[in-house]
């Protein structure tokens, strides 16, 4: 057996092992040799089966090659929720009153015990 075919049969495996789906559609053309011109299937993309029932779509964008790009874009679309939190304010120090910060510091430390002098 070739090496080739070793790491073939080796990916395979891999694939098999994992669980993972081939997700773009068989023959989807997505690499242009540049000596032959052939289209070929370089690229795969796999998800976990329980990913695949979040799979909008999967497809080369063929308009989209860029200059002198051997290989075809996959844009990979995919149904995720998303958590948001509301935004909490940032306190900017740089824009603080220190003058009024520290007589309102000094009205809180006066009420604990023991408190002691702040130095400017």
């Amino acid at each position: 057996m070739n090496k080739a075919t070793e790491a073939t049969k080796k990916l395979i495996e891999a694939v098999v092992d994992t669980r993972l789906e081939l997700m773009l559609l068989s023959g989807t053309p997505m690499h242009k040799h540049n000596i032959t011109k052939h289209w070929s299937r370089l690229d795969q993309v796999f998800l976990l089966k329980h990913s695949s029932k979040m799979l909008i779509s999967c497809d080369t964008l063929s308009g989209k090659r860029g200059i002198n790009m051997d290989h075809l874009p996959v844009l990979t679309e995919l149904r995720l929720k998303v958590d948001t939190m509301a935004a909490v304010p940032i306190l900017n120090f740089c824009n603080t009153n220190w003058k009024d910060f520290r007589a309102k510091l000094q009205k809180q430390l006066d009420k604990t015990p023991n408190s002691a002098c702040i130095l400017d």
